[in-house]
């Protein structure tokens, strides 16, 4: 059986929102990461549960209001409850398994460096890039959704 290994480049996603292709952006990083990055020519993609952030992966109240929405008027459709241990994860463990499930590798939008990513990464690196190059640089054979995060209380 032969595998098919087309390379295939970075996906839009309806949630993340394009910046325009020359945006300058940065991803600051620790000396062993950035020789990471250039040995073998590949981004380190962190899983997002392991960031450090109980938020990282959280849905908005609104989202869970109709989560819980959905899952009422299906168990009403249906005539039955939500049943545990019949092969369904209660919303909190699929959230949990998202999350799990989710990787990530940040850069910074911003025309100049910052100071406060200086000071978390220390004697750490730099690199400058735009976001079309970054974007025209993904290859893949797994699909990676590119754009700016939006960030909401």
């Amino acid at each position: 059986m032969l595998c098919d290994h087309r390379l295939v480049p970075a996906v839009k996603h309806p949630v993340f929102d394009p910046p325009p292709h020359n945006t300058t952006i940065w991803r600051y990083s620790d000396l062993a990461k950035f020789v990471l990055l250039f040995a073998p020519r590949t981004l380190w993609f962190a899983r997002a549960d392991r960031l450090g952030d109980p938020h990282e992966g959280a849905l908005p109240l609104r989202n869970v209001r109709a989560r819980d929405s959905f899952i009422a008027e299906a168990e009403l459709r249906a005539g039955t409850a939500w049943q545990m241990g019949q092969g369904l994860a209660s919303p909190e463990e699929a959230t949990l398994v998202t999350v799990k499930s989710t990787f990530i590798n940040c850069w910074n939008i911003s025309p100049d460096e910052n100071h406060l990513l200086w000071a978390y990464y220390g004697k750490g690196v730099a690199i400058k890039s735009t976001y079309g190059s970054l974007r025209r640089s993904i290859q893949t054979n797994d699909p990676v959704y590119i754009g700016k995060v939006r960030y909401i209380d």
